[in-house]
């Protein structure tokens, strides 16, 4: 089976509750992802410094630190270099994805020798 990361950058401005849901739905995975690299993209404020408590005892979950906000191009290709697979999933810290994303992903790729797999996405408030 293939192991993959999930990279995904947060910064001061995001939303913390969406950046919790987007958490949550990672958990959910009915195929797990092998490493989440949650990239802190500069200073945050408290509610979302609370939801990476919650997860950084999870050995799942690695937190890279940036002193300051370098921006999201910045702060995934770190992520990526941190990471410890080939593949790779990339999603923003108010993405929600359904259950069984990564199961279906990953099939296409192995089963059809693709590089980059998409999805659609339905807009919430």
């Amino acid at each position: 089976m293939s192991k993959f990361s999930v990279i995904m950058p947060v910064y001061g401005g995001d939303n913390s509750i969406h950046f919790k849901q987007a958490i949550q739905s990672l958990q959910k995975q009915t195929r797990l992802p092998d490493e989440i690299i949650i990239v802190v993209d500069g200073p945050i404020e408290s509610p979302t410094k609370s939801v990476l408590d919650e997860i950084k005892d999870d050995r799942i979950f690695k937190i890279i630190y940036q002193n300051k906000n370098l921006g999201p191009g910045v702060s995934r290709s770190n992520g990526i270099k941190a990471s410890n697979h080939e593949i790779i999933a990339l999603m923003d810290s108010d993405d929600i994805s359904v259950n069984d994303r990564f199961a279906k992903q990953l099939d296409v790729i192995k089963n059809k020798e693709v590089d980059i797999v998409g999805s659609w996405i339905e807009e919430f408030s």
